[in-house]
């Protein structure tokens, strides 16, 4: 566990914080660090790309940086359609008004969005700034080496494999979040307050099937996975392989449905954030590993290899949203880099199980 580095080594003081202010500037926001020493043969280069959320997701993002490498390294590259003058048909809502009319397709009841309304969203903001000022909140790097990823994925396989459930496959990804969500609650004390999970998962594959150019769509176009809410008795007492379990069923089971009924929140509330209206408390999680961005191909600007990145998530405040932790991607060595904003009392939590995972994994005298 090491802290993160200060975010104006990768972030211009000028780069937008929120939406609004985005929509005046450019849509990417690229900073580059030199940090080189007197001497210092190899001097090391922190390379910043900032977006706002509210035009990219994940799988944009990856697109823009794919772009930019190909134009530098002379390879063509996919040229997204150029908006018209005038007003443009957006193509996800466009699948989804289609597929409305044509297959009677219902919203189900689905806890990932809340409309916060006024009074919520204020609150919301008071709780984060709480956070900040009387819990010592961190922003840390967790890099979990490979045979600490290797020993938990086998683990909980083997484990599922005695119990007979072969379907649904957990991924590496499903058991990473279970792992995340005991290990930052394991010391909680309150043992009926209610957590939800919100993992953020794209839902491209879901609509590709009615017009494939939505693979390639780079706005947002993702939303809560819908996991069950858990109490951290709950937490505590079930074993790693069956919260794996439970939440691999629950990603699969992501549907069309699902995004209608995130799409009506988000055309009606005041203020939609990604909160389950029934819990106590939000554990964010972004999985972007998927895009790849950490292990982007930089020699074609003189690199030699990637050392290590950094995911700032900064709001309007400032200050990046706590309670959070991005699962980043791989580092060349095949470490899970995983990037987290928490309380000082649970940052502990998650260094005493990944210490715990390293002595389980450490060769034996």
């Amino acid at each position: 566990m090491i802290h993160s580095l200060p975010s104006s080594l990768f972030l211009h003081p000028d780069t937008p914080h929120s939406s609004i202010d985005w929509g005046t500037r450019p849509l990417t926001c690229w900073h580059i660090t030199r940090l080189c020493r007197e001497g210092d043969a190899k001097p090391l280069t922190a390379i910043g790309f900032a977006r706002p959320h509210g035009v990219f997701d994940g799988t944009g993002a990856m697109s823009i940086v794919n772009a930019l490498i190909s134009e530098i390294k002379g390879l063509s590259w996919a040229i997204p359609p150029v908006p018209k003058p005038g007003t443009n048909t957006n193509i996800v809502l466009k699948v989804l008004d289609d597929q409305k009319r044509t297959e009677a397709s219902q919203p189900v009841e689905f806890g990932g969005y809340t409309d916060l309304r006024t009074v919520g969203t204020m609150k919301l903001v008071f709780s984060q700034l709480r956070k900040r000022i009387f819990h010592d909140v961190q922003n840390n790097l967790v890099i979990l080496k490979k045979d600490i990823v290797d020993f938990l994925v086998a683990d909980v396989r083997k484990a599922l494999s005695r119990e007979g459930k072969s379907s649904p496959r957990v991924s590496t990804g499903d058991i990473l979040v279970a792992w995340l969500w005991k290990a930052v609650y394991a010391h909680s004390a309150d043992l009926e307050l209610r957590v939800h999970c919100s993992n953020l998962a794209s839902f491209r594959g879901l609509l590709s099937k009615y017009d494939p150019e939505i693979q390639n769509y780079p706005h947002n176009a993702f939303v809560p996975l819908p996991y069950p809410r858990f109490s951290i008795a709950d937490l505590k007492l079930l074993p790693l392989h069956d919260l794996s379990y439970r939440l691999a069923s629950a990603r699969v089971s992501l549907s069309i449905s699902h995004v209608h009924s995130a799409e009506q929140t988000l055309k009606t509330a005041t203020f939609a954030a990604p909160f389950h209206p029934k819990s106590d408390e939000t554990f964010f999680i972004s999985n972007v590993s998927a895009s790849r961005i950490l292990e982007a191909d930089w020699t074609c600007i003189g690199a030699k290899c990637t050392l290590c990145g950094f995911r700032y998530a900064l709001t309007a405040l400032g200050s990046p949203l706590t309670n959070a932790a991005y699962i980043s991607g791989r580092l060349p060595d095949s470490s899970v880099l995983l990037d987290v904003i928490l309380m000082r009392s649970r940052v502990e939590a998650l260094t005493a199980e990944v210490d715990r995972l390293e002595a389980l994994v450490a060769p034996k005298a």
